[in-house]
């Protein structure tokens, strides 16, 4: 049961604070993974301290995924600064861009030179594990095409100059990721940007949004994140279930297949998910989506779908093999995954939005998978 009693200005508190508070919970993590990457390059740790402080920092933001809204949403939405995608790119984060990078030494200037698919935590997660001697560009790319002598700007570079560049490049984006963090905790905060008020006080004195209903929306949207990212790019496009990979399997499509994170990012997608529906405290206690079904009489709604997140963690749980071996070598485990998640996105889409009277986001109005 909540600690409080459901109304709509109590939730959206809720919603913000729960964010505020993991904000600042992944500055602390972003800050032990910039002096882990500090150290590996000075040659005073190895790759694996940093390696293991980018896998806690990563799962802590495959939560905060679904608090794309307020400084890290678009700048397109209210108080939007973009800040999420100079913290994780997904789906749209290049390897061959950061290949690119560590040729021509972009990274030199900092990371606001770069492209911003070679920055943030899927750019780190190359650098730090991937240790093979190719790149992932394509043999047309400028990197790959050689020069007099036959040999490519690529294959110019030994492979010690290369790691050394690797270290250097990563400490750069370490550095940039608590930079955002920070610009993320500072955007949220009641003593600087004060989003969480303007987000709470919706409808009822905030300058940017003019009723409760306009903030709930950028949650929704926010939430879809399960549907689009999770079950479709995640899940349906590597294992083939998706027209985009074919024939397939994708196994190259798999998000994180470098450090074998797949199936703990999905995991905490979930958890994501249940901060904002079940509540953001212990056990997922306290106010969230479903104590406002509960209060319009869908408690059925709010069973049905907790039910459903439950069993879509146990799905993702029960993968064997991280999920790039899983979708060449066993794909059924994979596809009860997909149905599992799906199960809950088809709730999600149609029966909960209906019933708080949300708006579906424009980008997915003809979606009905």
């Amino acid at each position: 049961m909540p600690a409080e009693d459901f109304t709509q200005g109590n939730l959206l508190r809720a919603v913000g604070e729960c964010g505020l508070e993991r904000y600042r919970a992944f500055v602390t993590l972003a800050t032990t993974l910039r002096d882990a990457t500090r150290a590996y390059a000075d040659a005073q740790e190895t790759i694996a301290r940093p390696q293991d402080a980018w896998r806690t920092a990563d799962v802590a933001w495959q939560e905060l995924e679904f608090f794309r809204f307020g400084p890290a949403g678009s700048s397109g939405l209210p108080g939007g600064k973009d800040l999420r995608n100079l913290i994780y790119y997904y789906p749209d984060s290049s390897d061959c861009q950061v290949d690119q990078a560590l040729v021509n030494q972009a990274f030199l200037m900092g990371a606001q030179a770069l492209n911003v698919s070679a920055r943030g935590l899927g750019a780190l997660e190359y650098l730090l594990f991937y240790s093979g001697d190719a790149n992932s560009c394509s043999s047309g790319t400028l990197i790959n095409t050689p020069a007099s002598g036959g040999v490519t700007p690529w294959q110019a570079i030994d492979p010690a100059e290369r790691a050394r560049r690797r270290s250097a490049y990563a400490t750069v984006l370490a550095d940039d990721l608590l930079l955002q963090a920070n610009a993320l905790v500072a955007g949220w905060d009641p003593a600087q940007g004060n989003f969480l008020t303007q987000f709470a006080t919706a409808g009822a004195g905030s300058t940017l949004f003019a009723r409760a209903y306009d903030a709930f929306n950028v949650v929704d949207d926010a939430m879809w994140y399960l549907d689009v990212e999770v079950k479709d790019y995640k899940l349906a496009i590597p294992a083939g279930i998706s027209p985009v990979c074919t024939p397939g399997p994708c196994p190259q499509l798999v998000e994180s297949r470098f450090s074998s994170m797949s199936n703990a990012n999905i995991r905490a997608n979930i958890s994501g998910f249940r901060l904002l529906f079940n509540g953001c405290g212990a056990n997922y206690s306290g106010l969230g989506f479903d104590d406002w079904l509960r209060t319009i009489g869908r408690a059925d709604l709010a069973d049905s779908m907790t039910s459903a997140l439950i069993n879509a963690d146990n799905a993702v749980a029960a993968l064997p093999l991280p999920l790039e071996q899983m979708v060449t070598s066993n794909l059924l485990p994979v596809q009860q995954a997909y149905t599992a998640i799906q199960a809950v996105t088809t709730l999600f889409k149609a029966d909960f939005t209906t019933a708080l009277n949300l708006q579906r986001p424009a980008v997915n109005e003809g979606d009905n998978d």
